[in-house]
């Protein structure tokens, strides 16, 4: 194994997706060198590959990093076009964290300094799959990862967790026009039932998934 190698497996570990081209990439390298720091025991990776990593220079910091972006950025390419799913938002995602979600994801929210980004798991970031308990380690005080949900398991959670149960509906008039989507919620086993249209200042949405977000939004902040 070479240092480059070794800096390349770091790379690869710690799912580092940007190249930061600020004072030749001072920033990126003080965040490799966190990296190197936290030792193998934190990271889970082997003590030989901290031993060749140590004792490296910033220009061989920043090659490694270089020639690991140019091998990954196709996979990269690939898993950024394969999240076509319809995901909460960041707003949502958050909200959902402090009520207690911590179901398995595919994708997560990355707040890097204020940039907020969705990201796809994949190798590069050492799993296939993500939760929140487990984003907890990658998190301090620049950077957020929060678990991403689909529309569709947070509302499955408000279900199963929480007995909540959402309704999209099709507000349709004659000859098959319509003004948009409405939002019933219900409590399962209750005679709990409410309009979302009654509680905000909108009734109709123009897209399901418009209305699958407000919903979920709205039964996080006001009935968990």
């Amino acid at each position: 194994m070479t240092t480059i190698d070794a800096l390349k497996e770091i790379a690869w570990q710690v799912g580092i997706e940007e190249f930061v081209d600020d004072e030749n990439g001072q920033e990126l390298i003080n965040r490799m060198r966190g990296y190197i720091n936290a030792g193998h025991e934190e990271l889970g990776l082997d003590a030989i590959i901290i031993e060749y990593a140590e004792d490296a220079t910033d220009e061989q910091i920043i090659s490694a990093i270089k020639e690991y972006l140019k091998e990954e950025n196709e996979e990269k390419v690939e898993v950024r076009l394969m999240i076509t799913e319809d995901y909460c938002s960041f707003e949502t995602t958050k909200l959902l964290k402090e009520k207690g979600f911590d179901g398995e994801c595919r994708a997560f929210w990355k707040d890097w300094k204020g940039e907020i980004r969705l990201c796809g798991c994949n190798r590069a970031h050492m799993f296939d799959y993500c939760h929140n308990s487990m984003l907890e380690r990658y998190n301090d005080t620049e950077e957020t990862n929060i678990a991403a949900p689909t529309l569709q398991m947070a509302m499955k959670w408000l279900r199963e967790v929480h007995h909540y149960y959402i309704q999209i509906m099709l507000d349709s008039w004659a000859y098959g026009s319509h003004s948009g989507y409405y939002v019933i919620i219900q409590k399962t086993n209750s005679e709990f039932e409410i309009m979302l249209a009654d509680k905000t200042d909108k009734a109709f949405y123009d897209e399901p998934e418009e209305a699958c977000e407000a919903a979920i939004k709205y039964c996080l902040e006001n009935l968990i």
